[in-house]
């Protein structure tokens, strides 16, 4: 069985995004290969009872940011970080050492992000050292590269150097592999580099979680999973969402995970209070149960002019046979795969109070089939992973 060295900074027990799809991206690896996995160090325990995985921590466990902080202490940590990420840390150069240690057992290495700095690591040793890299990027970086609003945090003189460091990785990288084409083209467009003649297609993983007996009692309710950002707040949106709760028979909108302060507040001045439920952050398998419970779920994707990106969510979503109900950009990929697939219902930014209305109220005409649902969960299948890291490994 073949070995593949894996580089990626988040990995569980955090619980954040990240750590979530790279440990899926890793086992769908060890369904065919031995994975010599190299991440951070945590406090927190983790066991792992997959025999063809072998995980080596280094570093100092991560620190979780507060958010009660002044703004110039958020400042002065933003820069902090930023340097880090662009020229290397004590991390990556410990996993630079790591990795020269395993590569007598493996002539394959990937490096996922973010954060950048698994790239970095990697970089470091592909200097010295002959063996075939396969970098992923799970979305475009730096920040000032995509598309607003998320460029808006990006740092003028810190961003040059993040750009050249970005395209020095996909350059020198044999292979680079990203979310969706859409991705790919973007990136190329923004850094003036060619990635089609080296790059495969890798979506993030669904994971394989075992769900409660649907509830039929209670109340009927539509549930938004993850961090509702400022980013992805569209007032006008809502304020549709809340006039058709009564056409779609739906008692109230659930909220799980963090909800940001311009949304609190826009509850409050419009007295949704009694329309929204604000459940917290709980943990994957308990949000994806609530989700299976819902009438249907939804995915908000900021207004942007472009759509590099894929979330991660929606591959959670087309683990469950429930209407998706999208607010996004059009031609994003979101609003392909939807659309492509038929499990949901696709509202743009751009429309009118009325064309989100006529499609709000769709929502019932949804039937997610044996067949439908089949076929949603093979778009981020394991073996759809396997094949396109396969055809790229030496």
């Amino acid at each position: 069985m073949k070995t593949i060295i894996v580089v990626a900074k988040y990995y569980p027990p955090l619980t954040n995004a990240r750590s979530i799809q790279a440990k899926l991206f890793v086992d769908a690896l060890t369904l065919k290969y031995k994975v010599i996995l190299i991440t951070v160090r945590n406090g927190d325990t983790f066991e792992s009872n997959n025999e063809n995985l072998v995980i080596i921590r280094v570093g100092k466990p991560p620190v979780v940011d507060s958010y009660k902080v002044g703004f110039f202490k958020k400042i002065a940590r933003k820069l902090i970080k930023e340097f880090k990420v662009t020229f290397g840390n004590a991390w990556s150069r410990e996993v630079s050492k790591e990795l020269i240690n395993n590569l007598q057992y493996s002539n394959n290495v990937i490096s996922l992000s973010e954060p950048f700095d698994s790239h970095l690591a990697v970089l470091d040793v592909y200097k010295k050292h002959d063996f075939n890299w396969l970098c992923f990027y799970s979305d475009p970086w730096p920040h000032s590269i995509m598309p607003k609003p998320y460029s808006n945090s990006a740092l003028p003189l810190i961003s040059k150097l993040q750009e050249f460091r970005s395209k020095k990785v996909l350059n020198l990288a044999d292979a680079v592999l990203l979310t969706n084409n859409k991705a790919m083209q973007y990136i190329e467009k923004k850094l003036q580099i060619t990635l089609q003649h080296k790059c495969n297609i890798v979506r993030h993983q669904m994971a394989d979680i075992d769900l409660d007996s649907k509830s039929v009692e209670g109340d009927s309710y539509i549930v938004h999973i993850g961090h509702l950002s400022k980013e992805r707040v569209n007032v006008k949106f809502f304020q549709c969402l809340v006039d058709s709760l009564g056409h779609l028979k739906i008692d109230r909108i659930k909220l799980v995970g963090r909800v940001c302060d311009m949304f609190l507040n826009v509850i409050k001045e419009n007295q949704w209070e009694d329309y929204f439920e604000l459940v917290g952050e709980v943990e994957q398998k308990q949000a994806i149960n609530i989700a299976f419970s819902a009438k249907a779920v939804l995915l908000i994707e900021a207004e942007m002019t472009d759509s590099p990106f894929i979330p991660s969510k929606l591959a959670e979503y087309f683990n469950i046979p429930i209407p998706i109900l999208c607010l996004t950009n059009q031609f994003s990929e979101s609003s392909d795969l939807i659309s492509n697939i038929n499990n949901g219902v696709v509202v743009t930014h751009c429309m009118d109070d009325n064309e989100m209305l006529k499609l709000i109220a769709s929502l019932n005409s949804i039937d997610i089939t044996e067949e439908l649902y089949s076929r949603a969960k093979g778009v981020f299948s394991q073996q759809e992973v396997i094949k396109s890291v396969s055809e790229l490994l030496t």
